[in-house]
């Protein structure tokens, strides 16, 4: 709070409202006083009087002590003393000005108190006092009245005399005391001025600090999963020091819209190492530090861009703890906020690209969850909305092919969604309507060598959701453009084995296609199409199991296919293969020999007598079958059996 002596009576009252510039002037008087008298305005022999003689009394005149000082510089250092801050000077630049026209010998703006002022403030002071003393006054105010202006006629002849020897030493070193206390005011001014600049500064620099302190968390060395402990410890540290910042300073804006920030990578981190109900805290603080933003801060892109990304991850985040209707109006919220970006800012690629994913966050869970009749009605309007918001958007975004993509896939998750719903035509409807979007935005042979497994994907999502709705020659369409495009950027590297694996997929596609119009010769060129890539895939990298898996997978599809046609040796061929695939794994041999014993009986599709030829082939599969049960059966019974089985000697008890 400061000294004691050199404190303004508001302070020592506790009246902090009323501590202002005026206090600052007291201050000031305070060392004027000092400087003049060699001693402060009060002292007592405690603190606490100290304080109760700067609340209640005045200041003894600094003449009394020093009687050659001139009366001007008195009455300005009196009136820094004032009582009232009202009655001070307004400011240390006016109590400079005056000190100035006294150095000048100019007139000076304060003027001292007079006799029924101080008698006045007096009776303030001490009301009881007062009023017995103007009983007393009354009574002996005849028989004094002489004598106290004898005294004071003596006292004032007294005063001149020793003025008049002392005048030009005291007013030299009043002089001399003026030039100190300005040039102190000055100093104490530019130490403001320096300290409000060297604040602001260091202000900046923490903001910057604590913003690079935490993209030190997305640099390459920390995203390993080894990492995470350090990450979450930076994150938690930044996050206590803004917390801390906005206790000490206020409402801060950007420090908020940081913390903001920092919450929701905690909660991202929270959530992948597995603690969905902690990241859930982090992501709801997150969202509340971002909601008391000022509008006019919370309209910034930069900050409603940030708070969809808070949103979404508190859709993941219910959607993880089976919290469904909480993730789909979480979702919901985000995808508003980034289409409504998407709109105002239609060249920021990035706005409409989180709402293209967030809407399939959104659908996905839709579809996953079981929804009651009530919500199924409530479901269905949100759809409406969707589907209308998604036709405007479309319409205002450019004609660009990034945009098609997203509108393709838009309909085909409505889809997915309607099917959900048993809305079986209404789902045909929307594939019908990204069928159409994806042909008329077709850049056909000018598309880009990078951007064709991405459309390709989207001809084969396209072609499999109309074979779904029966739609086989159209379906086939779009399958056949998919596999134009995927057979375009495979080259048969080991590097490219993903666009492979979508190329064998492409195949098969349209092998079930045909098969479904009949039309048998051309499905099974396409299914051994689909086994010849997948098994070049397989024998480039053996030890991959996905493509393994993949292979198997489609030769037992195959297999079943040519079956059902009658082409049972081709069909053997695949079984051969799938056993050839999983020489080590019982579950997959015994799967095996139960194919082998279907392949036996479908000779002679149902006949009661078969050929000998027939009878030779059909046991011949059965064998097949009986043998690799019996192969399945010894594996199970070597990783049964003891390892250690007669080595162990018996415990004594």
């Amino acid at each position: 709070m400061g000294t004691p002596s050199y404190m303004a009576p508001e302070q020592a009252a506790g009246r902090s409202k009323q501590v202002g510039p005026a206090s600052d002037v007291y201050g000031l008087g305070a060392i004027l006083y000092h400087l003049l008298t060699g001693g402060p305005p009060f002292r007592a022999a405690t603190a606490p009087e100290t304080l109760e003689q700067v609340r209640t009394q005045e200041p003894v005149p600094p003449r009394q002590s020093q009687l050659k000082l001139p009366r001007d510089l008195e009455t300005i250092c009196l009136k820094c003393l004032e009582k009232e801050p009202h009655k001070r000077y307004a400011s240390a630049a006016a109590l400079a000005d005056d000190l100035r026209r006294f150095l000048e010998g100019k007139p000076i703006e304060a003027r001292s108190a007079g006799f029924v002022e101080r008698g006045w403030r007096w009776c303030r002071r001490r009301p009881a006092l007062a009023a017995l003393a103007g009983v007393s006054a009354a009574l002996g105010l005849a028989l004094i009245g002489g004598s106290l202006i004898i005294l004071a006629l003596w006292r004032k002849a007294e005063s001149e005399k020793r003025q008049a020897e002392f005048e030009k030493r005291q007013a030299q070193a009043a002089e001399q005391q003026a030039r100190q206390l300005l040039a102190e005011n000055e100093t104490l001014f530019a130490e403001k001025e320096m300290a409000r600049r060297e604040l602001e500064d260091n202000l900046g620099r923490m903001r910057q600090m604590l913003t690079d302190y935490v993209q030190v968390v997305s640099m390459p060395p920390l995203q390993v999963d080894g990492a995470q402990p350090l990450r979450l410890e930076i994150l938690t540290k930044a996050e206590s020091a803004a917390v801390q910042w906005l206790q000490q300073r206020g409402d801060d804006s950007e420090m908020r819209a940081f913390l903001a920030v920092v919450l929701t990578q905690e909660g991202i981190l929270l959530f992948h190492r597995g603690q969905q109900k902690e990241a859930l805290v982090c992501v709801r603080r997150a969202l509340e530090q971002g909601e008391r933003l000022p509008r006019r801060e919370a309209s910034k892109p930069q900050h409603r861009n940030g708070l969809a990304g808070t949103w979404a991850w508190l859709g993941h985040t219910h959607e993880h703890l089976g919290e469904f209707s909480a993730a789909l109006k979480a979702f919901d919220r985000a995808s508003a906020l980034w289409r409504e970006l998407a709109e105002e800012h239609p060249s920021e690629a990035a706005y409409l690209g989180n709402h293209k994913l967030v809407q399939q966050d959104y659908f996905r869970v839709l579809v996953a969850t079981k929804l009651s009749a009530e919500e199924l009605v409530a479901a269905e309007q949100v759809l409406k909305d969707l589907m209308d918001k998604a036709e405007a958007l479309a319409k205002r975004l450019p004609a660009k092919p990034d945009n098609a993509v997203w509108l393709v896939d838009f309909w085909l998750s409505v889809s997915a969604t309607q099917l959900k719903m048993g809305q079986r035509d209404s789902a045909r409807d929307s594939t019908r309507r990204a069928a159409a979007v994806l042909s008329q935005h077709d850049p056909g042979e000018t598309l880009e060598a990078a951007q064709r497994p991405l459309w390709a994907s989207r001809f084969l999502c396209v072609g499999h959701d109309l074979r779904g709705h029966k739609q086989f020659a159209e379906g086939l369409k779009f399958l056949e453009r998919a596999n134009q495009l995927y057979q375009q950027s495979y080259q048969g590297g080991a590097e490219q084995a993903r666009v492979g694996l979508e190329l064998g997929e492409s195949w098969y596609q349209i092998g079930k296609a045909h098969y479904q119009m009949d039309q048998y010769d051309e499905a099974f060129v396409a299914f051994r199409q689909c086994v010849a890539v997948l098994k070049r895939i397989h024998e480039q990298a053996p030890s991959v199991g996905e493509y393994r898996q993949k292979l198997s997978l489609h030769w037992l599809r195959v297999a079943y296919w040519l079956s059902q046609r009658g082409k049972l040796a081709e069909a053997a061929e695949c079984l051969s293969g799938v056993e050839r695939l999983w020489p080590e794994d019982a579950e997959r041999l015994r799967e095996v020999a139960e194919d082998w014993r279907k392949l036996a009986a479908a000779i002679g599709q149902g006949r009661p007598e078969l050929t000998p030829a027939e009878q030779v082939e059909g046991q011949r599969y059965r064998d097949a079958g009986d043998r690799l049960q019996r192969k399945a059966d010894a594996l199970i019974r070597d990783q049964t059996k003891p390892a250690s089985e007669g080595l162990t000697p018996p415990v004594r008890q």
